[in-house]
């Protein structure tokens, strides 16, 4: 079994019916024996972002939301990865208990979950906004000699580069660890208030205080044998903070990232569940050059699919 991730682009082409898509071109084209189309959180978070965030200019209204909501029910077959099964059925898990999950759930139930907790994504977007204002102060005649090279040459040649992924890369896994420990002291994450915060930062701190060369030397390991231990093996968690990591350093090394924070925070998340993929399709190239790079770097066999130069239904047989 094939599965398929797609991009937000290609949902809209879909329930657009732009660039020849339709839903009814695509129910009639997959194959459901040999290929299944999942969703995942990030999709629902872009639903609920044009929903109700203050910060789009036109938001869609609730019969549209909708709309798009039952399309998702209706390609998947209600199929979505999930980093915790949360009690739900599962079909498919690629770590046993470390995730991710392959489960069936309700798009419309993972919308009112992400709806319910939409506040928690400002303090995620106001840290996005730090990388994505880095970004805007390399010089524009680096960005270009930066955009004619992979990532991955960058970083096995500018000493620079390769230390802020691995600081980057050192700090996402204190984070996973404070976040693992509070969840397991019971301690409420959300709504994710300011309170929150200042718990999750107390957190790291501890554990950057007492254990930073541990998590250093975690991170040098992750990077060390990247050829010899498949990332997604490592776990969701881990496999995250990895992409997450790398997809930063090229964030702030200005390296195609011309978005405002939330859309790159939603790109980092689409990177990280499409590595459990076998085909992530796309029509954004900024998007698709920092997933080469990134699923390049550490060995992701996730093939990316251009969706404005290529008819992906072809891969729905």
């Amino acid at each position: 079994m094939e599965r398929i991730y797609l991009d937000q682009n290609i949902w809209l082409d879909i329930q657009l019916e732009r660039y020849g898509k339709s839903l009814e071109r695509v129910l009639g084209r997959i194959n459901r024996n040999n290929v299944e189309i999942i969703y995942s959180p990030a999709n629902i978070e872009e639903i609920c972002n044009s929903y109700c965030s203050p910060n789009v200019s036109r938001k869609i209204s609730v019969e549209e939301k909708d709309v798009f909501l039952d399309m998702l029910k209706k390609v998947t077959a209600e199929k979505e990865i999930l980093p915790y099964s949360n009690s739900l059925e599962v079909l498919h898990s690629y770590n046993i208990n470390d995730g991710p999950f392959i489960v069936l759930e309700d798009p419309e139930h993972c919308f009112n979950r992400v709806y319910q907790n939409y506040d928690s994504n400002t303090l995620a977007e106001i840290a996005q906004k730090y990388s994505t204002e880095l970004s805007r102060n390399v010089d524009a005649s680096v960005k270009g000699k930066l955009g004619r090279e992979s990532f991955v040459s960058i970083l096995e040649r500018n000493s620079s580069a390769n230390d802020l992924f691995l600081n980057l890369l050192s700090n996402k896994l204190i984070h996973k660890a404070a976040i693992d420990y509070l969840i397991k002291n019971n301690i409420k994450l959300h709504p994710w208030t300011n309170r929150v915060q200042n718990i999750v930062n107390e957190s790291i701190r501890e554990l950057r205080h007492n254990h930073d060369q541990k998590f250093m030397r975690m991170a040098q390991d992750i990077i060390e044998t990247r050829h010899t231990v498949n990332i997604t093996t490592r776990g969701f968690g881990i496999c995250e903070a990895a992409i997450d990591a790398i997809m930063l350093t090229m964030i702030e090394f200005g390296y195609s990232s011309e978005k405002t924070p939330m859309s790159s925070l939603h790109d980092n998340s689409h990177a990280i569940y499409g590595a459990y993929s076998d085909y992530f399709i796309s029509r954004d190239p900024r998007l698709m050059k920092k997933l080469a790079s990134a699923y390049d770097f550490f060995g992701i066999q996730t093939k990316i699919i251009d969706g404005e130069t290529e008819d992906w239904l072809i891969y729905l047989d």
